[in-house]
């Protein structure tokens, strides 16, 4: 049998992630390099899946064009129109807004991995979409590692909780 491996451990941490993703305010795990943020994140996103929710992921990169919103260019590949670079900030929310279009009544996921990492106009759309109750963001970074200002207000303005994941 082919599939994914089982996610074991972290059963205080999922209770309250999931007791805050049912509330809709969303997830920031941080921890040490190499302790399991990614895997935790994309863990809630298979499990948001499994419930109905539509769940989009985004990864942060060390090494950027540059482009703005260069971020979300994987999911709105598909969208019609002019490039992500050509957008603001409220044309990539629309667009997200487009592509994550869920259930009804069950608010989208958005899992971002590496949020340290995004450009700074992505870090306003995440922003806009969690203020505006478009998508739960569920973000993860390294414990110490500054973020882009507007990820940062996520946690600070409430949209997000800040979970610190300690090794297993």
């Amino acid at each position: 049998m082919i599939g994914r491996w089982p996610f074991v451990g972290r059963a205080s941490e999922f209770a309250r992630a999931e007791a805050l993703l049912v509330a809709g305010v969303g997830i920031l795990g941080v921890g040490e390099p190499g302790v399991g943020k990614s895997a935790f994140a994309r863990e809630l996103g298979h499990r948001s899946e499994k419930a109905g929710a539509t769940v989009g992921y985004i990864v942060g990169h060390a090494v950027s064009s540059g482009v703005p919103f260069e971020a979300f260019a994987g999911l709105l590949v598909d969208q019609p129109g002019p490039s992500t670079a050509q957008l603001g900030v409220a044309d990539v929310v629309a667009r997200l807004s487009a592509v994550l279009n869920g259930s009804p009544g069950q608010r989208p996921l958005l899992v971002v991995d590496d949020a340290q990492l995004i450009d700074t106009a992505s870090a306003q759309v995440l922003l806009q979409v969690a203020g505006a109750g478009t998508a739960t963001i569920v973000a993860t970074a390294p414990a110490h590692a500054p973020l882009p200002p507007a990820a940062d207000r996520l946690w600070r303005d409430g949209l997000c909780e800040r979970i610190e994941l300690a090794p297993l």
